[in-house]
């Protein structure tokens, strides 16, 4: 199962260009057992009152997908009402939620986490099937065992997939974050898009406590734009990321 990456995914600003990718999504055989990402890079589709008509468009178009094609739509925000909308419109099962969660503490500015799990069962209830969860970024503050613990503890069981990724930068993005955040990070790959990340001893430590809890409560797991090597160092399939079907 992949991703349908590169320049094929559907942006918020271009209606026209939305609807071609979405024509050629379902009519092209290399798109079999894909998944659309739905402005899942540089925009929240439901944070933005102006995206509904897109969504409309996305939803309308999943009912027509066949041959594992799946339309996702990745958010932080907590406004379902699109969603609910126009859930009659879609087929379900064509469908990926999810969202980014990470413990209050780190969420002081943003969506309660609590506010996101009320959010999955509503989600559940209305019809969603495969619903996901992105722990990302993984920032290690002060005693983050212990918050991230507590969050992974009270994740529904019925979410399909959790996927970790831990704090990490582009250049630009980097400049532009405050002092303590800039702190955690050191640069490594030059010619990586993330060329900021922590480092590989503190990945190893966060993925280290963090699959173990996951695995006792029989999630399945995946990792977001991380090395191959940590992959297999704990057995996780490269394909089961957030993204992919």
């Amino acid at each position: 199962m992949q991703r349908a990456g590169g320049k094929d995914k559907i942006s918020i600003a271009d209606d026209k260009a939305n609807l071609r990718m979405l024509q050629k999504f379902m009519d092209n055989e290399e798109y079999k057992n894909q998944v659309l990402g739905y402005a899942t890079e540089t925009s929240d589709i439901l944070a933005i009152p102006e995206a509904e008509g897109i969504l409309m468009m996305g939803m309308k178009h999943a009912r027509f997908f066949n041959d594992g094609r799946k339309l996702l739509i990745l958010s932080k925000s907590n406004n379902l009402i699109p969603l609910l909308e126009v859930r009659k419109y879609s087929k379900l099962e064509n469908i990926i939620i999810s969202f980014s969660i990470n413990p209050p503490l780190i969420c002081k500015r943003t969506n309660s986490p609590g506010f996101i799990l009320y959010d999955l069962v509503r989600l559940l209830e209305a019809g969603y099937k495969d619903i996901r969860l992105r722990i990302d970024p993984i920032i290690p503050i002060p005693e983050w065992y212990d918050h991230y613990q507590y969050l992974i503890e009270v994740i529904p069981c019925f979410v399909s997939r959790i996927t970790l990724g831990t704090l990490r930068a582009t250049d630009a993005t980097y400049r532009a974050m405050p002092e303590w955040l800039q702190g955690y990070l050191v640069r490594m790959d030059p010619e990586c898009h993330h060329p900021w990340r922590l480092s590989y001893h503190t990945r190893e430590r966060v993925y280290g406590h963090l699959v173990p809890l996951l695995r006792d409560r029989g999630f399945e797991i995946g990792l977001c734009k991380e090395h191959r090597n940590f992959y297999s160092l704990w057995g996780i399939d490269s394909k089961k990321c957030n993204c992919l079907a």
